[in-house]
C-alpha cells in the first residue's frame, strides 16, 4: 500500500514537473510572442510617425504648388493685362501716324505772323489760292497801317525757321508745310534823295535826244 502510495506521489511530481515545464514553454513562447508583439507595434509607431510626417511634407509641398499656380496664375494675368496695354498703345500710335500720314495737306494749318506782328492760323482747306489770300490779307488790313502796300503786293513771305523767300509764282499749296511758321515783311523801295541828271538833253519840242553834253549850250 506505501509503495503504491510512493509510485503515485512519484508519478504526480513527474506529472507536475511536465506540466510546470509545459507552463514555463507557453510563458516563455507568450513573452517571446508580447516582445514581438511590442516590437512590431513600436514599428507601426515610427511607420505612423513617419507617414505623419510624410504626408506632412505632401501637404506642404500641395499647398506650395497650389500656392505656386495661384502665383504663376497671377503673373500670367498681368503679363497679359501688360500686353493688351502695350498693344493698345501701339494701335494708337499708329492709328495717329496714319491718320496724320493719310491727312490731307489742305487739314493743317500754317502759322503767319503778319507785317504788323499779328499771329494767325492759315488753314488751307479754306485759302487755296494766292489770290484768296491777297483778298484775305486785304480784309484783315483794312483800317490797318500798311493797307495799300498790301493792295499793291508789296509784302513778302519768308519761312521764319531759314529765311527763305517764298516763291508766289508756284501754286499756292506747294508753298507751306504744316505747323510751319511764315512771317510777313513790307516791301520799301528806297528813293535818292537828290534827282539824277539825265544822261542827254532831249528837245523841248520832239523829244530828240541831243549828242552835245547835258551841260552844254545846245542851240535847238
Amino acid at each position: 500500500m506505501l509503495t503504491r502510495s510512493i509510485n503515485t506521489l512519484h508519478l504526480l511530481e513527474t506529472n507536475l514537473t511536465e506540466h510546470t515545464s509545459d507552463t514555463a514553454r507557453s510563458l516563455n513562447q507568450q513573452q517571446t510572442t508580447l516582445v514581438e508583439i511590442n516590437n512590431r507595434l513600436d514599428e507601426n509607431k515610427q511607420l505612423i510617425a513617419s507617414g505623419n510626417t510624410l504626408g506632412s511634407w505632401i501637404l506642404e509641398r500641395v499647398e506650395w504648388v497650389k500656392n505656386l499656380g495661384t502665383e504663376l496664375e497671377q503673373f500670367l494675368n498681368r503679363i497679359i493685362a501688360g500686353n493688351f496695354a502695350i498693344y493698345r498703345e501701339i494701335v494708337a500710335l499708329r492709328s495717329a501716324f496714319t491718320t496724320r500720314a493719310d491727312r490731307s495737306l489742305c487739314e493743317d494749318p500754317f502759322i503767319l505772323e503778319d507785317a504788323i506782328g499779328r499771329v494767325a492760323l492759315v488753314h488751307l482747306r479754306f485759302i487755296n489760292s494766292w489770290q484768296a489770300f491777297d483778298t484775305v490779307m486785304e480784309i484783315r488790313f483794312t483800317g490797318k497801317q500798311g493797307l495799300p502796300k498790301i493792295q499793291r503786293r508789296e509784302y513778302i513771305l519768308e519761312e521764319n525757321a531759314t529765311g527763305l523767300k517764298i516763291d508766289r509764282s508756284m501754286d499756292f499749296s506747294d508753298c507751306f508745310l504744316p505747323e510751319q511758321k511764315i512771317v510777313m515783311s513790307l516791301v520799301f523801295r528806297k528813293e535818292s534823295a537828290f534827282p539824277v541828271a539825265p544822261l542827254v538833253t532831249p528837245c523841248p519840242r520832239c523829244q530828240a535826244p541831243s549828242a552835245n553834253p547835258v551841260d552844254s549850250n545846245i542851240l535847238w
